[in-house]
């Protein structure tokens, strides 16, 4: 896992300008707004996978070791 970088993006407030610019990035990149959403991106900006909400914790860990096989 130290090999990852968490970054957040807020997309949820409706009233705020950031906010709103990083949903629209979202959509348009990810074809979602689906919340929380996870994206694993290499340094040269290749999107490996995109997963979103799971209770199922061994997807997310299998989700996770993508980033971390790099």
């Amino acid at each position: 896992m130290d090999k990852l970088i968490l970054v957040r993006c807020y997309t949820d407030r409706r009233y705020n300008p950031q906010d709103q610019k990083y949903q629209a990035m979202q959509l348009t990149r990810f074809q979602s707004t689906e919340l929380p959403l996870y994206v694993i991106i290499t340094p040269d900006d290749k999107v490996i996978d995109v997963a979103s909400f799971t209770k199922d914790e061994n997807a997310f860990v299998s989700f996770l070791q993508k980033g971390t096989s790099l």
